[in-house]
């Protein structure tokens, strides 16, 4: 993600207020959805940002919606929900969680679970042998000997020499990529495939492989959703293509906006 962070001010500029359904996918993609993803837990959670962990948790949630993900949606949503209850009747947790966020961590018990997995048999699935299994191990996580065997000593595979190689690789892929972007702009096409169940798909260009719609921007998932033959959505004025462009798709007119 560093190599998008060093074209991104290039790539931004070139493309300025372009609605393009291709460049606004894979900026919605590189500079929304993946530092969201990545900033969730190591920065957001670990440092006691509570407010921004709350934000973006609603923005995964969103992700878990367009891609129907009907496990990781209903888990988010629940979670929030909680958030806003105890919000409104100043619930003293509310407090504990702004300040000891980091506190509430599920690392520890499913590294010890996945730990207990990795070294019992695929067969053993009675959870009385799992948790003599689990017992087991806790008791003698101590041991140096046993400890040595469990959790073998791994040195990271990368220098630092190396990191800053794969992040110009990656800075120039990118400027490739989205030089390939700006020759088919207006290219995208909107199919519905299906042998059984008829579903909506796009085809980006340089992108060979159909997309889902939750794929795109948020603001192709709405009712209303982003036109590609005029900049504002809400007026049909064609004769002003400056205001705003927003992350999901949308654009619209100083004027209209407000």
């Amino acid at each position: 993600h560093t190599g998008w962070n060093i074209v991104k001010p290039h790539i931004v500029a070139r493309f300025g207020q372009s609605k393009d359904l291709g460049y606004r996918t894979f900026l919605d993609l590189l500079d929304n959805l993946v530092p969201a993803t990545l900033d969730v837990y190591a920065i957001l959670f670990r440092g006691n940002n509570f407010d921004q962990y709350i934000e973006t948790v609603f923005r995964l949630w969103t992700v878990m919606r367009r891609f129907g993900r009907k496990n990781y949606d209903k888990v988010m949503l629940a979670f929030m929900s909680d958030i806003q209850y105890w919000i409104y009747i100043q619930h003293p947790i509310i407090n504990t969680l702004k300040s000891q966020l980091h506190i509430f961590d599920e690392y520890p018990v499913e590294n010890f679970h996945s730990l207990v997995r990795r070294n019992t048999s695929g067969k053993v699935t009675a959870g009385e042998w799992l948790r003599r299994d689990a017992i087991f191990i806790d008791y003698n996580q101590n041991d140096n000997e046993f400890a040595r065997f469990f959790a073998s000593k791994r040195s990271y595979p990368y220098t630092k020499k190396n990191l800053d190689l794969m992040t110009k690789r990656a800075a120039i892929f990118l400027l490739q990529f989205f030089e390939k972007i700006w020759i088919n702009q207006g290219k995208a096409e909107r199919k519905i495939e299906g042998a059984r169940i008829k579903k909506i798909y796009y085809y980006l260009p340089p992108l060979t492989k159909r997309l889902p719609i939750g794929a795109l921007p948020m603001g192709y998932s709405s009712s209303h959703p982003p036109s590609q033959d005029q900049f504002c959505d809400y007026c049909n004025n064609n004769f002003n293509n400056y205001g705003y462009v927003l992350i999901c798709g949308h654009a619209y007119h100083q004027e209209c906006f407000m």
